[in-house]
């Protein structure tokens, strides 16, 4: 994601553990409903979470199109 421009930053449920757990639940009955050859490879207590942000002048510098590039 670092590549793609994104700060990747860790994350933490605001109630703790407790919270995280029940996150991952939530996340595991998803991966359940819709992809669920990829649970052999998941444990529901190891599941992680990350934020990926992207300023706004990231942004603009990497996918705004200048009247330049415009077709004609």
């Amino acid at each position: 994601m670092r590549r793609l421009g994104f700060q990747v930053m860790p994350y933490g449920s605001s109630l703790g553990r407790f919270g995280e757990f029940w996150e991952n639940l939530y996340s595991w009955w998803l991966i359940w409903a819709f992809n669920q050859p990829s649970l052999r490879q998941r444990k529901l207590l190891d599941l992680q979470r990350a934020e990926i942000w992207m300023s706004v002048e990231e942004f603009l510098r990497r996918y705004s199109v200048s009247p330049d590039d415009t077709p004609h």
